[in-house]
Formats: structure tokens, C-alpha cells, sequence
């Protein structure tokens, strides 16, 4: 029969999500350089905010490590709102702020956050606090539930952000019994409703035309991936070593952000970033042993949920960074540059090993 347990802080989830921040932080500093000084004129302009989100995240963290993970689900309503609220704020004018042709930032004065970040953790809060129930909702009901983020995100637009949402939900939907039939209809529902939004859409149609043939228009719409390409191929079984990427010198787009693995594929080769794979992999585990440990059904679901945003916001990434996905702006957790992501994992990471400390073991 299992018990329940109190334990100390779970160093196996700690440690590497500390090592993958601190890779991250490393790269920057060496991939940014170059676009740091050209349009900032101080060569760490990137790494010092980095360190400092790094900060803030590892102080939200550490509060979070500390709140019985059960608060959660006594506020997963307020927050819930809180989070549709600020999605409905960055189409404000003078609060939201339009950047690249979207809406998806807030100006916080001090930092300019996304609020599809907090949108993330709010929708598995909820999720995960709907299905722990006895007496949980229909399967149709929550989905009305969870259209309305949706449709916010994509009008800001972010559409990877939402296909990530609907994914985790689906993952937690599947974990909470109900039917495959339905959630394989509704995920084909998806893909068709995607497939509509990219033939509708001369950007994201383009990007899919550069990812099927990345060498036919490598100076217009194939650029990225046709660099990405080079980038990849450059770097060899044991790459060119630390610092000496020659993509990094503006060629590569969003070197600091979206493309920040292939530029570690072409600093340490295919043998060093299938260590980091793996490396992550056996992080994401450790993860997924908490949710299948804990305590209860909400902390089970709320876990998963958790790692389930990290698994597929990495593969979203690596998909696009191996040229096999389309080109989404989707980070890679804990490693790339950007503040809102960085507070928000780090949040997660500490919600991540409260639930560690309430474990049932044989």
C-alpha cells in the first residue's frame, strides 16, 4: 500500500534545470556579441537582462517551492481570468505593445511581458483542478472553456502558442480518462482548423513553402530555414568550438532565441547536442516521475500538465530547428533569451518541487 511522504527538495529536477539555464546564459553571451554591440553598443546587453529575469524567476521559484501546490487549485478560477484579462489587454492601445506585426506583450514598465505565458500555467491550473474532479465537467463544456484563450491568442497572433495550449489540455484530457474517439476528433478538428489558418495566411504559408524545400528561395521566403540548414551542417560530428560559430555573425535569424540550438549544434557538433538532448530528456523524466508520484489527483494532473509544457515547447522548437516543423518563434525551455518564458518556467519548476515534496512511494 503507498504512503504519503514528506521529502526535501528534489535535486533531480534542481540541478538540471539549473545546468540548462546556465547553458542557456552561456550561449547568449557568446552567440549574442555580435547583435548586442551593432544595435545596443554594449556587448552583454542580452546576458544582463537574461541574468536578471534569471533572478527574478529563481526568486519566484524559490517562493513557489514553499506554497502548498493545493493553492493552486483554490485559485485556479481567479487566475484563470486574470489570465484572459490580460490577453484582452494587449489589444489596449498605450498597454499593449505591437511588435513584428503582433500583439502579444504588455508593458510592465520594468519588463515587457507576455502575457500568453501566464495564459499557460492558468489553463493547466484550471484544467487540472476541472478533471481531479469527481463530478468533472463534460468533455464539450471544457472545451468551450478553453476556446475562448485560444481564439485571444491566435487573434494576437500566436499561433504555435496555441497549438501548444490545446496540446497540453489534450495531454491532460487523455490522463483524466476520457474518451480517445473524442479527443482524436477534436485533435483532427485541429489539424484541419490549422491547416485553414496557414492556407489563409501569406506568412505562415510561406514558412510552410520554406520548410518543404529550404534551398528554393534561400534570400526570401526560405531564408531562415535555408540558414538553419547551413548552420546545422556546419557544426559536423564534433563542431567548430565554443565561440567559434560563424552563423552567429547576423546570418542566422533570432540567433539568441528560437535558432539557439542549432547554434550550439554548430559550436559542439551532432555528438554534443545529443548529449544535450539527452540531457534533456532524462530532466523531463524526472519530471514526469513526480506526476506519477503525487500525492493526489490534482497535484498528479497539475504536474503533468507542467511537464508536458516543457516536453512540447522543446520538441516545438526542435522540430523547427531540424527543418521538420515550421518556423513558430517557440523558445527552448529554460535556454533561450527571453524574460517571459525564463520567469514562467522558473515559476512552474518551483510549483514543480513543492509537488515533489507530497509523494506516494510503496
Amino acid at each position: 500500500m503507498a504512503r504519503k511522504v514528506y521529502r526535501t527538495i528534489d535535486w533531480s529536477i534542481l540541478i538540471p534545470a539549473l545546468i540548462l539555464i546556465g547553458f542557456g546564459l552561456m550561449m547568449i553571451a557568446d552567440i549574442s556579441l555580435v547583435e548586442a554591440t551593432v544595435n545596443f553598443g554594449d556587448k552583454f546587453y542580452f546576458l544582463k537582462h537574461q541574468l536578471t529575469w534569471a533572478l527574478v524567476g529563481g526568486i519566484l521559484g524559490l517562493i513557489f517551492s514553499f506554497i502548498d501546490y493545493h493553492f493552486w487549485e483554490k485559485f485556479a478560477r481567479p487566475i484563470f481570468f486574470l489570465a484572459l484579462v490580460a490577453l484582452i489587454l494587449v489589444f489596449v492601445p498605450g498597454i499593449g505593445i505591437s511588435a513584428y506585426g503582433a500583439k502579444r506583450w504588455l508593458n510592465l514598465i520594468i519588463i515587457n511581458f507576455q502575457p500568453v505565458e501566464l495564459a499557460k500555467l492558468a489553463l493547466i491550473f484550471y484544467f487540472s483542478s476541472l478533471i481531479s474532479k469527481e463530478n468533472k465537467r463534460p468533455l464539450w463544456q471544457q472545451l468551450v472553456v478553453l476556446c475562448l484563450p485560444l481564439a485571444l491568442i491566435l487573434f494576437e497572433p500566436d499561433f504555435s502558442s496555441a497549438v501548444l495550449v490545446a496540446v497540453v489540455v489534450a495531454i491532460l484530457w487523455f490522463l483524466s480518462g476520457e474518451s480517445l474517439i473524442q479527443i482524436l476528433f477534436l485533435g483532427l478538428l485541429g489539424l484541419t482548423a490549422s491547416w485553414l489558418l496557414i492556407s489563409s495566411s501569406p506568412y505562415r504559408k510561406q514558412r510552410m513553402l520554406g520548410l518543404f524545400n529550404p534551398f528554393s528561395d534561400p534570400q526570401g521566403k526560405s531564408y531562415h530555414a535555408y540558414q538553419l540548414a547551413l548552420t546545422l551542417g556546419s557544426g559536423g560530428w564534433l563542431g567548430t568550438g565554443m565561440g567559434n560559430s560563424r552563423q552567429k555573425y547576423q546570418y542566422l535569424p533570432e540567433a539568441t532565441t528560437d535558432s539557439i540550438v542549432a547554434l550550439a549544434a554548430e559550436e559542439f557538433g551532432f555528438l554534443g547536442i545529443a548529449v544535450f538532448i539527452a540531457f534533456f530528456s532524462f530532466f523531463v523524466f524526472r519530471c514526469f516521475l513526480i506526476a506519477k508520484r503525487a500525492a493526489d489527483p490534482f497535484g498528479q494532473f497539475l504536474a503533468a500538465g507542467i511537464t508536458g509544457l516543457i516536453v512540447i515547447q522543446g520538441l516545438i522548437n526542435l522540430g523547427a530547428t531540424a527543418i521538420i516543423l515550421p518556423l513558430t518563434g517557440m523558445p527552448f525551455p529554460f535556454v533561450s533569451y527571453g524574460g517571459s518564458s525564463l520567469i514562467t518556467l522558473m515559476a512552474a519548476m518551483g510549483i514543480l518541487l513543492n509537488i515533489s515534496r507530497y509523494q506516494q512511494v510503496p
